[in-house]
This record gives structure tokens, C-alpha cells and sequence, in this order.
């Protein structure tokens, strides 16, 4: 289908749309009534994403996979999204940020950062996000009763120091970032590390 004749839809980013996306009625014809079951969402970089078409409370919508898409992108309210369709599975989408420009998901990455996810084990992961910012397990501030605002110092295997400041996003929720990126440089740390909760 040449690139002029693709149907396209656009969505604003409001309410609820952490878990789900919906589809505008009116779109829905251009599936000529064979809605797939599984479709991709091909972002800005290139890479597609595979995402459910389900139907909830007869309305369309992108469900199990959306949210990956979303917390790769790091959507939140206010963007906008245009969804341009190839006529079998793949939506090509554009993502604009509050400037009204195409939104740079890199520099999103790097202003919002991302959460520390737990494994299998008493250890804590290194997220996704490792050179921007980390967080520090909520057992190891109870723990160490560490506050915001406060600079600690870490210590690597070959007895190397470096002070990193705390600093409190919400809720008590703390993050190491200033020289958090330094320290992982040169401990070659990268995604998915795990390091022990003492």
C-alpha cells in the first residue's frame, strides 16, 4: 500500500493509558472486517513492538504489549501520537512530545529515568536506564537510614571510591545521580547487572 493511501489515526495521551490504548470507532473499517489479533507498532528507531488487539467493552483497543511499547517511549500525558496502518499488521507511529516536535525518546529517557526491578533473588537489578539514574532499594534506606539531599560513598571491588548524591523523587523513593553514571563507567556496570542487598 503506497504511503499516501496508508489510513492513519491520531491519539492525545490523557486519563488512564498505562495498560491499554483505544482505537478510534471510526478506524476500525480500514481492518475490512478482519480485525488481527496480533499487530506491530513500529517506533521511531525502527523497531516494531508486538502488540494484542482485543476487544474490551466494544471498544478496540492495544492491550497486552502496549505497555512495553509505552515504557520504552516513555509516554506520558500530553504527547501525541499518530498511528499510520499498512494495510495488514504494522502501525507506524510518530511520537510528539509537549513541544509539539517529534518527542526525543533519549533525552525522555534521561530526564525520567527508570525503576530498579527486582529478580528472582535477594539481589536488586541495574535498570534499564543505567547512566541517567538509579534507585535505591527501600530495604537498604530503612536499613541504612539514609535521607535525601545526602551524599554516600561506594566502593567497588578494587577499593575505587565514589560519592554519589541521594536525591528523593517521591515518596521516599530515593535516587543515586550524580556521579551514579561516573561510577558506572568505570565499572563497565550495564543493564540487567545484579549487585547484593546488604
Amino acid at each position: 500500500m503506497e504511503l499516501e493511501e496508508r489510513p492513519s489515526f491520531f491519539k492525545a495521551l490523557a486519563g488512564d493509558f498505562s495498560h491499554q490504548l483505544r482505537i478510534p470507532h471510526a478506524f476500525v473499517k480500514n481492518f475490512n472486517g478482519r480485525v488481527p489479533r496480533m499487530c506491530g507498532l513500529r517506533g521511531p528507531c525502527g523497531k516494531c513492538w508486538a502488540v494484542e488487539l482485543e476487544e474490551i467493552e466494544n471498544r478496540l483497543v492495544f492491550h497486552n504489549g502496549w505497555q512495553r511499547f509505552l515504557n520504552h517511549h516513555f509516554l506520558e500525558v500530553g504527547d501525541f501520537l499518530t498511528f499510520t496502518y499498512d494495510g495488514v499488521s504494522i502501525f507506524d507511529v510518530i511520537i510528539y512530545g509537549k513541544s509539539y516536535c517529534e518527542k526525543n525518546v533519549e533525552a525522555a529517557k534521561s530526564r525520567i529515568g527508570s525503576v530498579v526491578y527486582r529478580t528472582s533473588t535477594n539481589d536488586c537489578a541495574i535498570a534499564e536506564n543505567v547512566f541517567a539514574v538509579q534507585r535505591v532499594p527501600r530495604s537498604v534506606v530503612i536499613a541504612a537510614g539514609l535521607m535525601s539531599n545526602v551524599t554516600i560513598t561506594l566502593q567497588d571491588p578494587a577499593g575505587r571510591s565514589q560519592s554519589v548524591k541521594l536525591t528523593e523523587v517521591s515518596r521516599g523513593r530515593l535516587f543515586m545521580l550524580e556521579g551514579w553514571s561516573k561510577y558506572c563507567k568505570e565499572n563497565q556496570i550495564s543493564f540487567g547487572d545484579t549487585y547484593p542487598r546488604y
